[in-house]
């Protein structure tokens, strides 16, 4: 028996979408790797030039109040905006292994939604699935 120690990535959704303001996960699962301790890294790329999004296990840019890591990999953008439609690349690199890189690419698409700001509710009333949902804006006033 034979067996390559190598790093490699696979994807639940390789062009996930969702509503603005939804939760949306970015799954980077990692399906083979002996290093205990891989650099794992996100980029968005936008206009063909890559940012980064998570780096040295830091959340980064505009996602860095509204996005965590689960372990090990997925990126899970806890409230997206319209702004997040982008490619976004998950890269590990297993220092210890053989094949010591690899990346999967996925495709996120957020579509937008019609919001109106209830300035005597203090909520913002968003019209999604062809109705009406008012949400929270801070502290809600209830009539």
């Amino acid at each position: 028996y034979f067996s390559v120690l190598a790093v490699v990535l696979k994807t639940s959704n390789e062009s996930p979408s969702t509503d603005e303001f939804n939760k949306v996960e970015l799954s980077c699962l990692i399906e083979s790797i002996s290093t205990t301790n891989p650099r794992i890294e996100w980029k968005k790329i936008t206009n063909n030039k890559p940012s980064y999004v998570y780096f040295d296990k830091k959340i980064s840019g505009d996602l860095e109040n509204r996005a965590v890591i689960r372990e090990p990999a997925t990126l899970v953008i806890t409230n997206a905006t319209r702004s997040d439609t982008a490619i976004y690349r998950c890269e590990v690199t297993a220092a210890t292994d053989a094949k010591s890189f690899d990346e999967i690419v996925i495709n996120l698409v957020v579509r937008g939604i019609l919001t109106f700001f209830h300035p005597l509710l203090n909520s913002v009333l968003l019209f999604k699935k062809n109705h009406w949902k008012r949400q929270c804006w801070s502290h809600c006033f209830y009539p």
